[in-house]
């Protein structure tokens, strides 16, 4: 298992180093959170030291996402790629990785949610954590510093008790797993994919999440957590999140990566 680090490492190596970045927004029938998610990555990339492009990948949705990525014309650099069919979280997130790993020159990959529950003042910090030496740059709610804000009772314990089940599947000290919000080494991602192929992700839904990063830690990536705010006022409808199938899958994904850590420790 690597070895976690769960404060940041510090930036100023990263800071004056600039580089090209992708993020990836898996979005199902987000039409109503799409004009706000625009706004606010206009604002967290204006003044940047980092090169952006925003891939928008579109699963299936049956309302006018993919049209209103399709018509945007702001100063961001977007592309859409388009599902055509709901394949789930997972799917949609290797979609958005195939898409960006076209780009020979690219540097850092970041994924975010649609639904602009994601802090995006944290987006440089994250890239300079990678550029700075880690392979993964955890966004964590769950960290001391972290906060979660008009997050259900109920959300908030399902949430928290996913990654304490999972910080004993894995032995790890990482607060947070089930977080969208991160930012990958593209060299290490394309290791990943030569390694493990269409397999990179098996879980198509939320658990999808999950389970990247813990195959991330077991392949030996170094993890950096960034506390966030995660602010769920912000979403406009209610999350897209199906808890007791999620549940479920966590389960699974559990259960691997204790078998896996098992092997490991005694094979």
């Amino acid at each position: 298992m690597t070895t976690q680090i769960t404060q940041p490492s510090g930036t100023d190596a990263g800071a004056t180093t600039t580089v090209r970045a992708a993020i990836i927004v898996p979005a199902y029938n987000e039409q109503d959170n799409l004009p706000n998610l625009f706004g606010e990555l206009e604002s967290a990339l204006a003044g940047s030291p980092h090169t952006y492009q925003v891939i928008i990948v579109d699963d299936g949705s049956d309302d006018d996402t993919a049209a209103l990525a399709d018509a945007y014309r702001g100063p961001v650099a977007l592309d859409l790629v388009r599902q055509g069919v709901n394949k789930g979280l997972g799917e949609a997130l290797m979609a958005g990785f195939r898409r960006a790993l076209d780009d020979e020159d690219l540097d850092v990959i970041v994924t975010i949610e649609a639904d602009t529950t994601c802090d995006l003042g944290q987006l440089d910090r994250m890239v300079d954590e990678v550029v700075a030496g880690a392979h993964v740059a955890q966004g964590s709610m769950h960290h001391p510093d972290g906060e979660m804000v008009d997050v259900s009772g109920f959300r908030q314990l399902t949430s928290r008790a996913a990654s304490v089940v999972m910080r004993l599947a894995t032995g790890s000290s990482v607060h947070t797993f089930t977080n969208l919000y991160r930012g990958i080494s593209v060299p290490f991602l394309r290791a990943e994919f030569q390694r493990h192929g269409d397999r990179l992700i098996t879980e198509p839904g939320f658990a999808g999440v999950t389970e990247l990063l813990i195959r991330f830690m077991a392949d030996g990536g170094k993890v950096v957590e960034v506390p966030i705010t995660l602010n769920a006022h912000k979403r406009v409808g209610e999350s897209k999140m199906k808890v007791w199938p999620t549940v479920k899958a966590q389960g699974r994904v559990a259960s691997k990566a204790m078998i896996g850590r098992l092997r490991r420790r005694f094979l």
